[in-house]
Protein backbone atom coordinates (compact mmCIF):
# COMPACT_ATOMS: atom_id res chain seq x y z
CA UNK A 1 0.00 0.00 0.00
CA UNK A 2 3.05 2.78 0.25
CA UNK A 3 2.52 3.05 -3.61
CA UNK A 4 -0.93 4.37 -3.06
CA UNK A 5 -0.68 6.12 0.53
CA UNK A 6 2.39 8.05 -1.31
CA UNK A 7 -0.04 8.69 -4.64
CA UNK A 8 -2.88 10.01 -2.48
CA UNK A 9 -1.11 12.22 -0.26
CA UNK A 10 0.28 14.32 -3.02
CA UNK A 11 -0.90 17.30 -4.69
CA UNK A 12 -2.09 16.65 -7.82
CA UNK A 13 -1.16 19.48 -10.32
CA UNK A 14 -2.67 18.27 -13.31
CA UNK A 15 -5.48 20.37 -15.47
CA UNK A 16 -8.66 19.38 -14.23
CA UNK A 17 -11.04 17.86 -17.58
CA UNK A 18 -14.49 17.72 -18.05
CA UNK A 19 -15.85 13.85 -17.41
CA UNK A 20 -19.77 13.20 -17.55
CA UNK A 21 -20.04 9.38 -18.49
CA UNK A 22 -23.18 6.93 -18.25
CA UNK A 23 -22.55 3.46 -16.70
CA UNK A 24 -24.24 0.06 -16.20
CA UNK A 25 -23.46 -2.84 -14.18
CA UNK A 26 -25.15 -6.06 -14.95
CA UNK A 27 -25.11 -9.46 -12.73
CA UNK A 28 -24.45 -12.43 -14.89
CA UNK A 29 -28.11 -13.61 -14.27
CA UNK A 30 -29.40 -10.95 -16.35
CA UNK A 31 -26.79 -11.59 -19.40
CA UNK A 32 -27.57 -13.81 -22.28
CA UNK A 33 -24.05 -15.67 -21.37
CA UNK A 34 -24.43 -15.58 -17.71
CA UNK A 35 -21.28 -13.57 -17.44
CA UNK A 36 -21.65 -9.66 -15.40
CA UNK A 37 -21.08 -6.96 -17.58
CA UNK A 38 -19.85 -3.69 -16.81
CA UNK A 39 -20.62 -0.83 -19.40
CA UNK A 40 -18.80 2.72 -19.68
CA UNK A 41 -19.72 5.40 -22.19
CA UNK A 42 -17.25 7.61 -21.73
CA UNK A 43 -17.51 11.66 -21.75
CA UNK A 44 -14.29 13.40 -21.26
CA UNK A 45 -11.94 16.66 -21.74
CA UNK A 46 -9.18 14.29 -23.06
CA UNK A 47 -7.81 14.64 -26.64
CA UNK A 48 -8.02 10.91 -27.18
CA UNK A 49 -7.88 7.30 -25.55
CA UNK A 50 -6.30 4.27 -26.25
CA UNK A 51 -5.98 0.30 -24.76
CA UNK A 52 -2.81 -1.21 -23.16
CA UNK A 53 -1.54 -3.59 -21.28
CA UNK A 54 0.35 -3.24 -17.92
CA UNK A 55 2.58 -6.39 -16.84
CA UNK A 56 2.42 -7.93 -13.73
CA UNK A 57 5.56 -7.13 -11.32
CA UNK A 58 6.17 -9.17 -7.90
CA UNK A 59 3.68 -7.47 -5.96
CA UNK A 60 1.02 -6.81 -8.76
CA UNK A 61 -1.50 -8.56 -11.24
CA UNK A 62 -1.13 -7.47 -14.89
CA UNK A 63 -4.08 -5.54 -16.44
CA UNK A 64 -5.75 -3.72 -19.24
CA UNK A 65 -7.30 -0.50 -19.20
CA UNK A 66 -8.38 2.37 -20.89
CA UNK A 67 -5.79 5.62 -20.73
CA UNK A 68 -5.98 8.88 -22.13
CA UNK A 69 -3.60 9.67 -24.88
CA UNK A 70 -0.62 10.75 -23.93
CA UNK A 71 -0.81 8.95 -20.87
CA UNK A 72 3.28 7.30 -21.05
CA UNK A 73 3.50 6.46 -17.83
CA UNK A 74 -0.09 4.34 -18.27
CA UNK A 75 -0.86 6.16 -14.89
CA UNK A 76 -4.33 6.87 -14.83
CA UNK A 77 -6.80 4.15 -16.13
CA UNK A 78 -10.68 4.47 -16.76
CA UNK A 79 -12.07 1.37 -17.49
CA UNK A 80 -10.14 -1.90 -16.78
CA UNK A 81 -9.85 -5.37 -15.95
CA UNK A 82 -6.68 -7.87 -14.87
CA UNK A 83 -5.77 -11.35 -14.55
CA UNK A 84 -7.71 -11.80 -11.12
CA UNK A 85 -10.94 -11.60 -12.95
CA UNK A 86 -11.53 -8.44 -11.60
CA UNK A 87 -12.83 -5.25 -13.33
CA UNK A 88 -13.68 -1.75 -12.46
CA UNK A 89 -15.00 1.53 -14.07
CA UNK A 90 -16.00 4.99 -12.94
CA UNK A 91 -18.82 7.94 -13.39
CA UNK A 92 -17.61 11.42 -12.14
CA UNK A 93 -20.44 12.33 -9.45
CA UNK A 94 -21.38 16.07 -8.91
CA UNK A 95 -23.60 16.18 -6.00
CA UNK A 96 -21.28 14.50 -2.81
CA UNK A 97 -19.07 16.72 -0.72
CA UNK A 98 -16.76 18.28 -3.42
CA UNK A 99 -12.67 17.27 -3.62
CA UNK A 100 -10.59 19.22 -1.53
CA UNK A 101 -8.17 21.79 -3.03
CA UNK A 102 -5.22 19.84 -2.32
CA UNK A 103 -6.14 16.91 -3.72
CA UNK A 104 -8.86 16.12 -6.30
CA UNK A 105 -8.98 13.62 -9.80
CA UNK A 106 -7.82 10.66 -8.55
CA UNK A 107 -10.09 8.29 -9.65
CA UNK A 108 -7.83 7.16 -12.54
CA UNK A 109 -4.83 6.46 -9.91
CA UNK A 110 -6.95 5.09 -7.77
CA UNK A 111 -8.63 2.58 -10.38
CA UNK A 112 -5.21 1.73 -11.02
CA UNK A 113 -4.08 0.68 -8.07
CA UNK A 114 -7.05 -1.39 -7.29
CA UNK A 115 -6.45 -3.62 -10.90
CA UNK A 116 -2.69 -3.44 -9.41
CA UNK A 117 -4.10 -5.49 -5.83
CA UNK A 118 -7.55 -6.16 -5.90
CA UNK A 119 -9.25 -9.62 -6.60
CA UNK A 120 -12.75 -9.15 -5.73
CA UNK A 121 -15.10 -6.37 -4.96
CA UNK A 122 -14.68 -6.76 -1.14
CA UNK A 123 -11.02 -5.77 -1.60
CA UNK A 124 -12.16 -2.94 -3.34
CA UNK A 125 -14.30 -1.47 -0.71
CA UNK A 126 -10.86 -2.63 1.76
CA UNK A 127 -8.99 -0.41 -0.72
CA UNK A 128 -11.39 2.83 -0.59
CA UNK A 129 -11.64 2.39 3.31
CA UNK A 130 -7.73 2.44 3.53
CA UNK A 131 -7.05 5.60 0.90
CA UNK A 132 -5.91 8.66 3.21
CA UNK A 133 -8.58 11.22 4.02
CA UNK A 134 -9.15 13.71 1.80
CA UNK A 135 -9.23 11.00 -0.83
CA UNK A 136 -8.94 13.21 -3.60
CA UNK A 137 -12.09 11.32 -5.70
CA UNK A 138 -15.68 12.38 -6.33
CA UNK A 139 -17.18 9.43 -8.26
CA UNK A 140 -19.42 6.10 -8.72
CA UNK A 141 -17.34 2.90 -9.46
CA UNK A 142 -18.78 0.17 -10.81
CA UNK A 143 -16.87 -3.46 -9.72
CA UNK A 144 -16.93 -7.08 -10.70
CA UNK A 145 -15.02 -9.99 -10.18
CA UNK A 146 -14.64 -13.73 -11.06
CA UNK A 147 -16.58 -14.93 -8.06
CA UNK A 148 -19.91 -13.05 -10.04
CA UNK A 149 -20.37 -10.47 -7.87
CA UNK A 150 -21.10 -6.68 -9.01
CA UNK A 151 -21.74 -3.54 -7.10
CA UNK A 152 -21.80 0.17 -7.63
CA UNK A 153 -19.83 2.72 -4.63
CA UNK A 154 -20.60 5.88 -4.48
CA UNK A 155 -17.14 7.26 -3.04
CA UNK A 156 -15.84 11.18 -2.31
CA UNK A 157 -12.79 12.55 0.12
CA UNK A 158 -14.51 10.68 3.36
CA UNK A 159 -17.79 8.39 2.14
CA UNK A 160 -18.34 5.51 0.81
CA UNK A 161 -21.83 4.20 -0.31
CA UNK A 162 -21.88 0.50 -0.87
CA UNK A 163 -24.67 -0.86 -3.61
CA UNK A 164 -23.72 -4.53 -4.37
CA UNK A 165 -26.47 -6.17 -6.43
CA UNK A 166 -26.92 -9.25 -4.73
CA UNK A 167 -30.95 -8.98 -5.87
CA UNK A 168 -31.15 -6.35 -9.19
CA UNK A 169 -31.29 -7.07 -12.49
CA UNK A 170 -29.07 -4.28 -13.60
CA UNK A 171 -27.79 -0.63 -12.19
CA UNK A 172 -27.40 2.23 -13.88
CA UNK A 173 -25.23 5.13 -13.05
CA UNK A 174 -24.70 9.38 -14.89
CA UNK A 175 -23.30 11.33 -13.08
CA UNK A 176 -25.11 12.01 -9.78
CA UNK A 177 -25.09 9.58 -6.47
CA UNK A 178 -28.04 8.35 -5.07
CA UNK A 179 -26.73 9.23 -1.51
CA UNK A 180 -26.13 12.88 -2.44
CA UNK A 181 -28.28 15.48 -2.50
CA UNK A 182 -31.26 16.40 -5.14
CA UNK A 183 -30.44 19.94 -5.63
CA UNK A 184 -26.66 18.98 -7.24
CA UNK A 185 -27.59 16.06 -9.81
CA UNK A 186 -26.40 16.07 -13.20
CA UNK A 187 -26.98 13.71 -16.28
CA UNK A 188 -30.93 12.55 -15.17
CA UNK A 189 -31.79 13.17 -18.38
CA UNK A 190 -29.39 10.35 -19.76
CA UNK A 191 -29.91 8.44 -16.94
CA UNK A 192 -33.48 8.11 -17.54
CA UNK A 193 -32.74 7.61 -21.40
CA UNK A 194 -30.66 4.76 -20.39
CA UNK A 195 -33.05 3.39 -18.04
CA UNK A 196 -35.88 3.34 -20.61
CA UNK A 197 -34.04 1.46 -22.99
CA UNK A 198 -32.88 -1.04 -20.61
CA UNK A 199 -36.05 -1.81 -19.47
CA UNK A 200 -36.73 -2.93 -22.96
CA UNK A 201 -34.66 -5.82 -22.71
CA UNK A 202 -34.44 -8.96 -20.11
CA UNK A 203 -31.39 -10.83 -21.25
CA UNK A 204 -28.26 -8.04 -21.99
CA UNK A 205 -25.04 -8.76 -24.63
CA UNK A 206 -21.77 -6.29 -24.97
CA UNK A 207 -23.53 -5.68 -28.06
CA UNK A 208 -26.88 -4.39 -27.23
CA UNK A 209 -24.69 -1.41 -24.95
CA UNK A 210 -22.34 -0.57 -27.54
CA UNK A 211 -24.86 0.11 -30.47
CA UNK A 212 -28.02 0.21 -28.30
CA UNK A 213 -27.34 2.32 -26.13
CA UNK A 214 -24.15 4.35 -27.16
CA UNK A 215 -25.54 4.80 -30.21
CA UNK A 216 -28.77 5.77 -29.38
CA UNK A 217 -30.47 9.46 -30.13
CA UNK A 218 -33.42 8.53 -28.21
CA UNK A 219 -34.54 11.29 -26.14
CA UNK A 220 -36.38 10.94 -23.09
CA UNK A 221 -37.32 14.20 -22.40
CA UNK A 222 -39.57 14.11 -25.39
CA UNK A 223 -40.36 10.27 -25.77
CA UNK A 224 -39.10 9.89 -29.40
CA UNK A 225 -36.16 8.71 -30.99
CA UNK A 226 -34.76 11.58 -32.85
CA UNK A 227 -33.95 9.56 -36.08
CA UNK A 228 -37.29 8.07 -36.39
CA UNK A 229 -38.27 11.05 -37.93
CA UNK A 230 -37.13 13.71 -40.85
CA UNK A 231 -35.12 16.13 -38.21
CA UNK A 232 -32.11 17.38 -39.94
CA UNK A 233 -30.40 18.65 -36.97
CA UNK A 234 -30.47 18.68 -32.66
CA UNK A 235 -28.21 20.47 -30.58
CA UNK A 236 -25.88 18.89 -28.12
CA UNK A 237 -26.68 19.80 -25.07
CA UNK A 238 -26.18 16.81 -23.03
CA UNK A 239 -29.92 15.41 -23.06
CA UNK A 240 -28.75 12.67 -25.12
CA UNK A 241 -26.52 9.56 -24.16
CA UNK A 242 -23.89 10.03 -27.56
CA UNK A 243 -22.29 13.84 -27.68
CA UNK A 244 -19.37 15.22 -29.08
CA UNK A 245 -17.63 14.49 -25.56
CA UNK A 246 -18.21 10.89 -26.33
CA UNK A 247 -14.82 9.35 -26.46
CA UNK A 248 -15.29 5.27 -25.92
CA UNK A 249 -18.05 2.68 -25.01
CA UNK A 250 -16.19 -0.18 -23.48
CA UNK A 251 -17.63 -2.77 -22.28
CA UNK A 252 -16.35 -5.52 -19.55
CA UNK A 253 -17.34 -9.24 -19.53
CA UNK A 254 -16.45 -10.84 -16.45
CA UNK A 255 -15.36 -14.73 -16.55
CA UNK A 256 -17.22 -17.37 -17.53
CA UNK A 257 -16.94 -19.19 -13.86
CA UNK A 258 -14.64 -22.01 -15.22
CA UNK A 259 -11.35 -20.62 -14.84
CA UNK A 260 -11.46 -18.16 -17.55
CA UNK A 261 -10.57 -14.88 -18.03
CA UNK A 262 -12.90 -11.18 -18.09
CA UNK A 263 -12.89 -9.66 -21.48
CA UNK A 264 -12.99 -6.18 -23.06
CA UNK A 265 -15.38 -4.76 -25.95
CA UNK A 266 -13.97 -1.09 -27.02
CA UNK A 267 -15.50 1.20 -29.14
CA UNK A 268 -12.84 3.65 -29.44
CA UNK A 269 -13.81 7.58 -30.14
CA UNK A 270 -17.36 8.82 -31.14
CA UNK A 271 -19.77 5.45 -30.44
CA UNK A 272 -21.85 6.18 -33.45
CA UNK A 273 -18.61 6.76 -35.67
CA UNK A 274 -16.09 4.16 -33.74
CA UNK A 275 -15.54 0.08 -34.79
CA UNK A 276 -16.33 -2.54 -32.33
CA UNK A 277 -12.75 -4.57 -31.30
CA UNK A 278 -12.77 -7.13 -28.75
CA UNK A 279 -9.49 -7.29 -26.18
CA UNK A 280 -7.84 -10.42 -24.54
CA UNK A 281 -4.94 -10.76 -22.27
CA UNK A 282 -3.94 -13.22 -25.36
CA UNK A 283 -5.07 -10.47 -28.10
CA UNK A 284 -5.06 -6.74 -27.63
CA UNK A 285 -5.45 -5.55 -31.37
CA UNK A 286 -2.73 -2.77 -32.93
CA UNK A 287 -6.09 -1.10 -33.62
CA UNK A 288 -6.91 0.38 -30.35
CA UNK A 289 -3.42 0.51 -29.22
CA UNK A 290 -1.38 3.90 -29.29
CA UNK A 291 1.08 4.10 -32.78
CA UNK A 292 3.89 5.75 -32.87
CA UNK A 293 2.17 9.11 -32.75
CA UNK A 294 0.64 7.58 -29.28
CA UNK A 295 -2.71 7.81 -30.95
CA UNK A 296 -4.69 4.84 -31.36
CA UNK A 297 -5.50 4.15 -35.41
CA UNK A 298 -9.06 3.09 -34.20
CA UNK A 299 -9.61 6.33 -32.53
CA UNK A 300 -7.84 8.41 -35.22
CA UNK A 301 -10.64 6.67 -37.66
CA UNK A 302 -13.77 7.40 -35.52
CA UNK A 303 -12.85 11.07 -35.11
CA UNK A 304 -12.17 11.84 -38.66
CA UNK A 305 -16.01 10.36 -39.45
CA UNK A 306 -17.11 11.79 -36.08
CA UNK A 307 -16.33 15.43 -37.58
CA UNK A 308 -18.90 14.81 -40.21
CA UNK A 309 -21.87 14.32 -37.71
CA UNK A 310 -21.58 17.78 -35.94
CA UNK A 311 -21.34 21.30 -36.76
CA UNK A 312 -20.88 24.63 -35.12
CA UNK A 313 -23.72 27.69 -35.24
CA UNK A 314 -23.79 30.88 -33.31
CA UNK A 315 -21.54 29.01 -30.74
CA UNK A 316 -23.49 26.05 -29.97
CA UNK A 317 -22.34 22.04 -31.60
CA UNK A 318 -25.12 20.60 -33.02
CA UNK A 319 -25.65 17.03 -34.30
CA UNK A 320 -26.32 16.37 -38.14
CA UNK A 321 -29.11 14.00 -37.43
CA UNK A 322 -29.01 13.36 -41.89
CA UNK A 323 -25.51 12.10 -41.96
CA UNK A 324 -25.98 10.23 -38.37
CA UNK A 325 -29.02 8.40 -39.92
CA UNK A 326 -27.18 7.66 -43.14
CA UNK A 327 -23.82 6.09 -41.49
CA UNK A 328 -26.20 4.36 -38.98
CA UNK A 329 -28.56 2.41 -41.81
CA UNK A 330 -25.52 1.73 -44.37
CA UNK A 331 -24.11 -0.80 -41.09
CA UNK A 332 -27.30 -2.79 -40.78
Amino acid sequence: MNRLVTLTISILLATVTVAACTSAVVPGVSTSSGRTLLWKHRDTGAASNFIDKVEATDSTMAFIGLFNGGDDSRSEVWVGMNTAGFAVMNTATYNLTPNSPSCRDREGEVMRRALEVCRTVEDFDSLLSALPRPRGIQATFGVTDATGATAYFEADDSSTYPYPMADKAWDIRTNFALAGSVAGRKGVERYQTAKEIITRRRRYTPEFFLTELSQSFFDSTKGLDLLDGQALTTPDDGRLIPRRSSTASVVVEGPDGSGGMPRMFVALGFPPAAEVFEVTFGNIPADVRPDASGVAPAWRRADALARTLFFTKEGRRFFNLVNIRKLLNDRK
